[in-house]
C-alpha cells in the first residue's frame, strides 16, 4: 500500500518489490494509474488491467478495462428514488472495455462474465479483508 499522491517512481518501486520474474499481469489501481508508470510497466512486457481506457502507446499489453456500470444501476433504482422509496441498495454491474483479444480469448470473457453474473447475484461473495 502506498500513501496517497505517490507518484510513479513509488509505484514502479513497489511494483519491483513484488514482481521478482513471477508476475505477469497487473491490476493498475486509478489513483496510482500514470501515463509514466503504465509505460514503465508496458515496456516491462507486463499485462495491464485498469480502470480507464488505455492510451495507444500501452495499446499491446492492455488486456482491459473494467468498471462498474453505476449509471445502469442507478437507472434501475431512479423510479423508487422519485417514488419517495429509499433504502435500496446499489449493486452495480462489472463492465469489461477495450478488450485485447490477443490476451483475453472468446473462452476467457464467458469465464469472466460467468464470474461477474455470480457476484452481481449474489452466488460468489467477494471477501473483504
Amino acid at each position: 500500500a502506498l500513501p496517497a499522491g505517490s507518484d510513479a517512481a513509488a509505484g514502479w518501486n513497489a511494483f519491483k518489490e513484488l514482481d521478482a520474474d513471477i508476475l505477469e499481469v497487473v491490476y493498475v489501481d486509478p489513483a496510482l494509474s500514470s501515463a509514466e508508470l503504465l509505460a514503465q510497466l508496458a515496456a516491462d512486457g507486463m499485462g495491464l488491467i485498469g480502470s480507464n481506457a488505455p492510451v495507444e502507446e500501452i495499446r499491446s499489453q492492455w488486456i482491459a478495462s473494467v468498471r462498474a456500470d453505476s449509471l445502469s444501476a442507478l437507472q434501475d433504482l431512479w423510479p423508487d428514488l422519485l417514488a419517495g422509496q429509499g433504502g435500496a441498495t446499489l449493486n452495480a454491474p462489472l463492465v469489461v472495455e477495450d478488450i485485447n483479444p490477443d490476451w483475453l480469448s472468446d473462452g476467457r470473457m464467458r469465464l469472466i462474465q460467468e464470474t461477474a453474473d455470480g457476484l452481481q447475484n449474489g452466488l460468489i461473495a467477494p471477501v473483504v479483508p
